[in-house]
């Protein structure tokens, strides 16, 4: 069975270990975090200095580290990684409903309870949080958070490095600029240029 390591070592990563043990598909080899620290059973390999040397060893990564209003970690160490020659895995819970007609990218999550239906396409590198339920052809890029319990209606398009909060519904044939905030519990009925703050509206 391959190895793999993993980058983060905070509340989202217990969350991306519990599903990627459940896959049975990879043993987790250890965990590379900037400070050193316990996490669990996991052996510390070290931190990010550690990169190259480390993929001597091991050839699959997954970044495990959270994204809210800053994603530029995770897209950094994401190119980094990729730059030096690592492999990413995408990881789907067998606790989601995952059409067979989508179709996900390199580095991917798709966490317990999700449901993605057919015809949807997620980018590299994101993250579709725990009862995230994304409709029919809607197309999420690379580098995305969708936190727990967001709705993505059918036929919408969310641009890279987007953050959609929990319990926020993005109405269908929506078109949501790069690198956008939507905050927690919104509606969003009309389109969204790059870089929107979008809040709670009444």
């Amino acid at each position: 069975m391959n190895k793999i390591i993993i980058f983060g070592a905070g509340g989202h990563a217990r969350s991306c270990i519990d599903v990627i043990m459940d896959n049975k598909k990879f043993v987790i080899a250890g965990f590379l975090d900037n400070k050193k620290s316990n996490f669990g059973k996991l052996k510390y390999l070290g931190s990010d200095k550690d990169i190259v040397k480390i993929k001597k060893k091991y050839n699959y990564a997954f970044i495990a580290i959270g994204q809210i209003k800053n994603n530029s970690t995770r897209i950094n160490l994401f190119n980094k990684l990729l730059g030096v020659g690592y492999k990413f895995p995408s990881f789907i819970s067998k606790k989601a409903i995952v059409s067979k007609e989508t179709k996900i990218g390199d580095g991917t999550i798709i966490m317990h309870g999700a449901i993605v239906n057919s015809g949807a396409k997620i980018g590299k590198n994101s993250i579709i949080n725990s009862g995230v339920i994304i409709e029919h052809d809607s197309q999420i890029g690379d580098h995305c958070h969708l936190a727990p319990g967001s709705i993505v209606n059918g036929q919408t398009l969310i641009g890279n490095g987007t953050f959609v909060g929990s319990g926020a519904v993005i109405r269908e044939n929506i078109k949501v600029g790069k690198n956008c905030i939507i905050s927690a519990n919104c509606f969003v009925k009309k389109n969204l240029p790059k870089k929107s703050t979008f809040i709670n509206e009444k």
